[in-house]
């Protein structure tokens, strides 16, 4: 019964938390919405950080798990290689560029949940170093380089469009 109810909650937070960003949504408004005490909510969470951390690890390991639902499909690394930057970098993009919200929670983010975001790119490196060649540079540490050349990337396209040609660009340059 507990685990519904803070399913509930957790479901609650994130439609909040897109909509009006982390700042603005308060722990009454999550207890208020998700139907339960705000006794019993501090007692799941102590803290509305805690709720975000919880949303954002959820966020991060949900895109790796599609990820690898998606290499079930596919047999060509090539294409795996693309789907999991489509996944992981160009899919949402859009939207944080665009959302002053989204920004905000990405910020938010980086700030209380810097553990299950390099977790994550941990993760994604892991799901690219098998897909990568044997060659002058191992495919762990070209994983590395790719992960890390994401980051710079996304910091400077402008939108989808352009980062999903620099991610293409930086593949055919390591001759993916």
């Amino acid at each position: 019964m507990e685990s519904s109810k803070e399913e509930r909650l957790l479901s609650v937070a994130y439609d909040e938390f897109l909509k009006h960003g982390y700042e603005r949504v308060q722990m009454n408004d999550l207890a208020k919405l998700s139907g339960i005490s705000r006794a019993l909510l501090y007692q799941m969470f102590n803290s509305k950080a805690q709720v975000f951390k919880t949303i954002f690890a959820r966020v991060v390991q949900g895109m790796i798990h599609e990820i690898r639902e998606r290499f079930q499909t596919l047999s060509d690394p090539k294409q795996r290689l693309r789907v999991a930057f489509e996944i992981w970098a160009v899919r949402n993009f859009d939207l944080i560029k665009q959302s002053a919200e989204a920004r905000e929670l990405l910020d938010v983010g980086l700030e209380f949940s810097r553990d299950a975001f390099e977790q994550g790119y941990r993760d994604f490196e892991d799901l690219l170093t098998p897909l990568l060649p044997q060659g002058a540079v191992a495919p762990a540490r070209l994983s590395r380089i790719l992960s890390s050349s994401l980051r710079g990337i996304k910091q400077t396209a402008h939108d989808s469009v352009e980062l999903r040609g620099m991610i293409e660009g930086l593949l055919t340059q390591c001759g993916l």
